[in-house]
């Protein structure tokens, strides 16, 4: 006799998952602004904004910082 178990499991991306990933890089970017004080907070915002929609939406696969 054999034995066989398998469990899959699947989960989506969701707007929850953009929006964490989102703020990791926005906590890099209030970490330059405040070593190289180029950004502005606002910039900091709206580059976070646009990273959440581009995220949900399929289009950034691949972020590199540094």
């Amino acid at each position: 006799m054999s034995y066989s178990y398998t469990c899959t499991a699947t989960e989506t991306f969701s707007l929850t998952h953009a929006k964490y990933l989102a703020s990791k890089v926005a906590a890099d970017l209030h970490r330059c602004q405040a070593r190289h004080g180029s950004l502005t907070e606002q910039e900091i915002l709206n580059y976070e904004q646009e990273l959440v929609t581009l995220l949900h939406g399929g289009y950034v696969h691949r972020y590199e910082f540094g």
